[in-house]
């Protein structure tokens, strides 16, 4: 910033973000985590953070729904073991989107930060990843999920039958499940991903490797991946025909 503008702006501080406020027609200089950006004149406003006690409130239903989505795969994975007599699923994993990445998501989408819009914009603040043995597993679990009816189907994407072009393949599930109240019903969407583990190997080893590169590093190894992703599609296909 030159001395001239140092000169002319007004500093409002408040406890959790500072705003530069410059005396200039049509833009706006908001510092938030050390990244600058400019706003044109009449663009929305986004407040940046939610209360410690907000996001607590915010969470707690995506919680029990999350609970409730893994139990009930817990159930299948074992059904279909007795069923077909043999193992379905590797291993669970879990988590609740952060204070922080909620905030983040939502700033990106240039939304007002709030309890309310978080519920309102994002699908995916409760996921579940769910590693199997082989796809026929995930395609019998997903299926039987969906036919079960107290739950709303609301997205589906499968990058198995048609992998992302870097050669991501994965199963995914969104699903809304029903919170209970004294009086009333609310669903809360839950994400639910299936993978083999060949699926989830390269995925860790793709983000690992990807992360944080430069752009002809990145390239680089984004070519040796497609070639490690056929390689270990093809891998499943002779297991499973096995």
């Amino acid at each position: 910033m030159s001395s001239l503008c140092q000169d002319i702006c007004q500093i409002a501080f408040t406890s959790k973000l500072v705003t530069l406020f410059i005396i200039y027609p049509g833009a706006r200089l908001n510092c938030y985590d050390s990244i600058f950006e400019i706003r044109e004149k009449g663009e929305q406003d986004v407040e940046a953070y939610l209360s410690e006690t907000d996001y607590r409130k915010l969470i707690v239903p995506y919680e029990e729904s999350m609970e409730n989505v893994e139990k009930r795969i817990i159930v299948l994975g074992k059904n279909y073991e007795e069923t077909y007599g043999c193992e379905a699923v590797h291993h669970i994993q879990k988590r609740i989107k952060s204070k922080a990445s909620i905030e983040g998501k939502l700033i990106r989408k240039n939304v007002e930060v709030s309890p309310e819009n978080a519920r309102d914009t994002l699908r995916d603040i409760a996921g579940i990843r769910v590693i199997c043995y082989d796809t026929n597993v995930i395609y019998e679990i997903a299926e039987s999920l969906k036919r079960q009816d107290d739950m709303e189907f609301i997205r589906e994407k499968d990058y198995i039958a048609r992998p992302k072009a870097n050669g991501y393949r994965s199963y995914h599930l969104i699903v809304a499940v029903p919170f209970y109240l004294l009086e009333t019903k609310e669903y809360y969407p839950v994400e639910i991903q299936f993978r083999t583990m060949a699926m989830d190997m390269w995925a860790s080893l793709e983000h690992r490797s990807c992360y944080k590169k430069s752009e002809q590093e990145k390239k680089r190894w984004q070519e040796q991946f497609r070639e490690y992703a056929a390689l270990l599609d093809q891998m499943e296909r002779d297991i499973t025909r096995a």
